[in-house]
């Protein structure tokens, strides 16, 4: 392990260290304590995410239940994500299920996080469901969402299908980033279709 990766876990265990004493010792609750354990749950639950280490990020999210905390749309966000990394779609799916029933409105954050659950499944009749059920809200699909869609497919060999997307995305007048290109082109070069990006 480098020594930067050392630094690193050992960030997170003290940043995880302090949560516990907050939810164990902290200020007794107000306003303020309040924002301050949700925010501190948050980010812990946002590093767990982007460590990969999902079974913390339920553990976090469980506790905070538990400690009578109300998780926000970033901790429902998280959490989806998290699961998705470990694989747990159909867990993932039911936080979804969950945020709805109990009258959360979903983000741009959280819609991209269901579409690319659905994506990693094969699932695309029902990513395309989700793209057309975000005008709901009021909420559009940003280069964002279909790079996670399209990365999506790559990660799953599906370029073709991260072809359709990539026009889909350009249907809407949604320009592609540099990191649209990357991902199309890795799709089609797993796909041996890297003529079609010349």
């Amino acid at each position: 392990m480098a020594k930067w990766e050392k630094m690193e876990a050992k960030k997170w265990w003290a940043a995880r260290e302090i949560y516990e004493d907050v939810l164990e010792k902290g200020p007794k609750p107000n306003n303020m304590s309040y924002e301050l354990r949700v925010s501190h749950f948050n980010i812990l639950l946002n590093a767990a995410r982007k460590r990969g280490i999902w079974r913390w990020g339920v553990r976090f999210f469980k506790r905070m239940v538990e400690q009578g905390e109300k998780p926000t749309i970033i901790s429902y966000g998280a959490l989806p994500s998290a699961l998705e990394k470990g694989k747990l779609y159909y867990e993932a799916c039911r936080v979804w299920d969950h945020i709805i029933k109990i009258g959360i409105e979903p983000n741009l954050y959280a819609y991209t996080i269901l579409a690319s659950i659905y994506t990693a499944q094969g699932k695309l009749n029902i990513v395309d469901s989700i793209i057309r059920g975000m005008g709901v809200y009021g909420i559009e699909p940003t280069v964002v969402t279909y790079n996670a869609i399209m990365s999506g497919c790559a990660y799953n060999n599906m370029g073709s299908k991260a072809y359709e997307w990539f026009h889909k995305m350009r249907a809407q007048n949604i320009s592609p980033n540099e990191i649209t290109y990357e991902i199309l082109i890795e799709a089609l070069k797993k796909d041996d279709k890297t003529k079609a990006c010349l």
